[in-house]
């Protein structure tokens, strides 16, 4: 089978699409189809293709860790006019739109034209409800647009059980039916190596975008408010950038001058990897998310988790198995789990962490991809 892959990012430029991306299309290589991945230009960035075709469109974009509206936007004419003059010749069989907009937009596009069947799958920020505070004006001025490619998909994937029910709300509507395919980990990149870390302090970690969505305010709050009672001691990375990170350096201010927390920037993917094998705790205390490649890639090399109580992530976190969840706005609820997580000794916390990785390996994207490929069959 003959595939193209349409997202506005791809490694290094970019996060959880990105890396679905890259990982889909290494896999469905080995399996022998032919895979182009459409994609976005960024300055001199560049990420090894093992077995496909990666073609890079010239955008708007400022930032390699994320993109504005009218960067969105660029892509999407990119993409057009890419497929103006080179889909026809190429005679794909399928589209895989990873993260509808803006790459639903272009699937679209193709698909009117040349008729080549489309798969949406939805990553988060792409379904209209998901964290009204930030997306709720964009997705009213492309109402239009979603509509036309949710309707127009061969299938519409989401890739947990929260973000469904929530793109349900739409595809109903439009007699779409919405299936799951969850996001996937490369369990032999990301694995542990418990002689990376430090047996007698413990390391909390947070990556990826620092935004209103992530919840990490909170979350300072009440870890400056818990830091006297617990004995052990710890010590928490935050890696990332995001228009809230000045923010939270300064309410963390008391915190980071004693090297409770420290401020990281954006890393590769390479470096990330020694981060999550050095950690015992991975924090993701969102407000919403799909499914979050961070914490897979965290549970994979043995951390333990603690998390909001969302859909996507409680979908990953068994209570008390392989790590706590809490109650979003419940910040007595996070409070009482900081303490009884952080006053566990090294041992009990990397036993959690090994309950992590057994349920991370259910996630390998050799399956994911599987799904992804019977779905362009049906």
């Amino acid at each position: 089978m003959k595939i193209l892959i349409i997202c506005h990012e791809f490694p290094p430029v970019g996060g959880g699409a990105a890396n679905a991306t890259f990982y889909l299309a290494k896999h469905m290589a080995a399996s022998q189809h032919q895979v182009t991945v459409l994609t976005s230009k960024f300055k001199k960035a560049r990420y090894k293709a093992p077995g496909f075709d990666v073609v890079r469109l010239p955008v708007l974009r400022r930032y390699i860790d994320r993109a504005a509206p009218i960067e969105l936007l660029s892509f999407a004419l990119s993409g057009i006019f890419y497929a103006l003059f080179n889909i026809r010749k190429q005679k794909y069989d399928t589209c895989l739109a990873m993260h509808g907009i803006p790459s639903g937009w272009v699937a679209l596009f193709i698909y009117k034209i040349f008729k080549i069947p489309y798969v949406v799958s939805l990553r988060g920020a792409d379904v209209p409800g998901f964290l009204p505070q930030e997306y709720d004006r964009l997705h009213k001025k492309v109402k239009i647009l979603t509509r036309a490619y949710w309707k127009n998909a061969k299938s519409i994937i989401t890739n947990s059980q929260g973000l469904k029910a929530l793109a349900e709300v739409i595809a109903c509507k439009l007699g779409k039916e919405v299936k799951i395919i969850p996001n996937g980990v490369d369990c032999q990149k990301f694995n542990p190596d418990y002689s990376l870390r430090d047996t007698k302090n413990i390391r909390l970690l947070y990556t990826g975008r620092i935004t209103l969505q992530k919840g990490l305010g909170p979350f300072i709050e009440a870890l400056k408010q818990v830091v006297g009672s617990i004995k052990n001691n710890f010590n928490m990375k935050i890696i990332g950038n995001g228009y809230l990170k000045n923010h939270l350096k300064e309410i963390s201010s008391e915190l980071s001058s004693r090297g409770t927390i420290t401020f990281c920037d954006w890393m590769d993917k390479q470096k990330l990897r020694e981060e999550y094998k050095k950690a015992h705790i991975f924090v993701l205390p969102s407000l919403y998310e799909g499914m979050s490649n961070s914490l897979l890639e965290a549970m994979s090399c043995g951390c333990m988790a603690i998390v909001s109580d969302i859909p996507g992530s409680r979908e990953l976190v068994k209570g008390c198995k392989n790590g706590f969840v809490f109650n979003v706005g419940d910040s007595s609820s996070l409070k009482d789990i900081l303490i009884t997580a952080l006053s566990r000794d090294v041992a009990a916390i990397e036993e959690m962490g090994r309950q992590s990785r057994a349920i991370a390996q259910g996630f390998d994207w050799n399956k994911v991809s599987d799904l992804y490929i019977k779905e362009f069959y049906a």
